[in-house]
């Protein structure tokens, strides 16, 4: 595996700033074209979408775009069924959010019941209940702990703009395939790791055929260093409950899965209160030195914004590099048990408390409950949703 110096080099991480500055763009083409929503089903996709606002501020409307985060992690050991039969839940959930009669649908009705009584997010009307006081009141909104808050209660409509990191290709036709089968109208807008050379076959050629369908674009990074390399690095991590899927597919006729996104966790984030400064401290210096990258970049196309002289920016970009590789050595942030640290007790904050949690190689949580615990979990479900 090359080493920390070798994949945060001063070319890699402008490069990449550059294919945010370039979705940002692209993103406001699509949004011309109707397209009002996002979604982001991996964690690599995560970092380029802020770098894609953050580089746009000056050109998109806040609030154009639904962002929705949904967590289509297949972190499996054992080949391509398990995952293709987790992502094509994910795309049933994401299907069942554009309709009318989602309330009535089982894939979502779990994924709201995994957010409400596992984890113990708000209910819907106590999240809006939350917000409509805050209003009425004119007092500061209540922030929500995590980027997903927003997504399981809001219904989503019109034309997707999907955004995915690729290395195989194997992922992304897997998620196009389910999309297409359950009628969604989206565009794909695809980043591949090292300029495509790892695409594999069939995939390229799945991934061709879209481009010539206009229904997808592609776009170039030469390194795709924060994939899998966990929160510090992304801004984000996925949990998912293995045990508590196998004891579903006992219940479903198409198997579920059962997860959810966490931002790095931070002081001002309740429900995940840990010994979080290693990692929100990496993941502010990564944004910073990504923002001002995005100066640099749109300096260097002839589109300079002045919130950043760039000249201050050639100056300062340098200084955070280093900084970020030293903060990021230091606390061994890309060691996965680092990750499984950082989020231990916001895990003890569950409503419904884990036996177990521990961090994949690619820094995924697995979180495990008692056999018994995960039983009463969907007892509790078919009870409500079943009958």
């Amino acid at each position: 595996m090359p080493s920390l110096e070798a994949e945060l080099t001063d070319d890699n991480v402008l490069s990449y700033a550059r294919a945010g500055v370039e979705l940002g763009e692209y993103m406001g083409v699509l949004s011309q074209a109707g397209y009002d929503t996002v979604l982001l089903p991996s964690r690599g996709a995560y970092p380029l979408f802020k770098i894609a606002t953050l580089s746009n501020m000056m050109d998109m409307e806040s609030g154009r775009f639904n962002v929705v985060t949904i967590p289509f992690t297949a972190d499996s050991e054992d080949g391509s069924d398990i995952a293709t039969q987790i992502r094509n839940y994910w795309v049933r959930v994401y299907s069942a959010m554009q309709s009318d009669d989602r309330e009535q649908n089982l894939d979502y009705q779990f994924y709201k019941f995994v957010l409400r009584e596992v984890i113990g997010l708000p209910t819907e009307e106590e999240s809006n209940a939350r917000f409509s006081n805050a209003i009425k009141e004119n007092s500061p909104i209540p922030s929500r702990n995590n980027i997903s808050d927003f997504i399981p209660y809001d219904t989503v409509s019109g034309k997707t703009i999907y955004i995915d990191t690729v290395i195989s290709g194997k992922s992304c036709c897997t998620i196009m395939d389910a999309l297409d089968e359950h009628g969604i109208d989206y565009h794909a807008v695809l980043m591949l790791d090292k300029n495509g050379s790892k695409l594999k076959h069939p995939y390229k050629s799945k991934i061709d055929t879209k481009l010539g369908l206009r229904q997808a674009t592609t776009i170039n990074v030469p390194r795709l260093f924060t994939e899998d390399q966990g929160p510090s690095m992304i801004g984000v991590t996925s949990v998912v409950f293995p045990g508590l899927m196998i004891t579903a597919g006992e219940y479903f006729d198409k198997m579920p899965a059962a997860g959810f996104w966490f931002e790095a966790p931070t002081a001002d984030k309740p429900l995940m209160v840990a010994h979080n400064e290693p990692i929100s401290n990496t993941e502010f210096i990564m944004d910073m030195m990504l923002y001002v990258g995005t100066i640099l970049v749109r300096d260097d196309i002839g589109k300079a914004v002045n919130s950043h002289g760039v000249d201050e920016a050639k100056r300062d970009f340098p200084k955070m590099h280093k900084h970020l590789v030293n903060h990021i050595k230091e606390n061994d942030l890309l060691n996965p048990e680092a990750t499984e640290k950082e989020y231990k007790l916001g895990f003890e904050r569950f409503k419904t408390k884990p036996v177990s949690v521990d961090a994949t190689s690619s820094h995924v949580l697995e979180v495990r409950f008692d056999d018994g615990v995960a039983r009463k979990i969907m007892q509790d479900f078919a009870r409500k949703y079943m009958v």
